[in-house]
């Protein structure tokens, strides 16, 4: 069970994360309408599902005998859906600022609403899919103050659960640094081509960069998170259970 001092600062920039994510949403300005804005807010919206479930988790003490038991499972899908979707969306929008700098015009809509709704159902439902070893799990109890509480779910479910964080984590990072390269020589290549000094071009470009920087930081950011979480998951999968014994063939 967790402290407040522990779970405090999270909840404090959670809840800072969703005041900026409603701020985007009800904005008035057609800027914050385009597909960046609607991908961003969308894995804001995954972001916050994956903390708030985490601290639940923490907060409480969870037994089974008594009805809380009904919402660790939830909990514990929520924050693993949470993450999963977050992770699928930050590499939508890395691969969408390639896309965009591409284009001739720089135009932000390079995807259609249409196109951009296929990528949030595909988000949607490959995230729901990674939840699915949770539910048929059993449950591992710790001895607290003579009660046996719920601390996890079972040892082979939580390796399969890791086994699938190993394998995303490395699409993220294959996906991040594959396309933040190429994004950057397309930064290049922009300011190559509006060399002059006309106020339509340095408005372009401050605009463009300042997206660009917006999106390196976020992904860079996630990006340390992610290799410490890779070698983690990669060093459990390999000490408690032989990969073969996850995915039986």
């Amino acid at each position: 069970m967790a402290t407040l001092f522990e779970i405090i600062p999270d909840l404090i920039l959670c809840t800072l994360y969703i005041y900026l994510l409603l701020r985007i949403a009800t904005a008035s300005d057609a800027h914050f309408k385009t597909p960046f804005f609607v991908l961003l807010t969308t894995t804001g919206v995954y972001s916050v599902l994956c903390v708030l479930a985490y601290q639940l988790l923490l907060i409480y003490q969870f037994h089974e005998d008594y009805w809380t038991v009904v919402f660790y499972k939830p909990l514990y899908a929520g924050n693993s859906f949470g993450a999963s979707g977050a992770m699928y969306g930050k590499v939508a929008i890395v691969i969408h600022r390639y896309f965009v700098m591409r284009r001739k015009d720089f135009s932000e809509k390079v995807l259609s609403m249409k196109a951009i709704r296929g990528v949030l159902i595909a988000q949607f439902v490959l995230s729901l899919l990674e939840t699915a070893a949770i539910w048929p799990a059993s449950y591992e109890y710790m001895n607290w103050n003579g009660r046996e509480i719920i601390v996890g779910i079972s040892r082979e479910n939580t390796m399969i659960l890791k086994g699938q964080a190993v394998l995303e984590y490395s699409l993220y990072i294959f996906c991040n640094s594959i396309f933040t390269i190429l994004t950057s020589r397309e930064m290049h290549r922009m300011r190559r081509m509006l060399k002059d000094t006309t106020a339509t071009s340095r408005s372009i470009i401050l605009q463009q960069r300042n997206m660009f920087i917006i999106v390196t930081v976020c992904s860079l950011t996630h990006l340390i998170k992610v290799v410490h979480q890779e070698f983690n998951h990669a060093r459990e999968v390999e000490r408690n259970l032989p990969i073969f014994e996850i995915w039986s063939f």
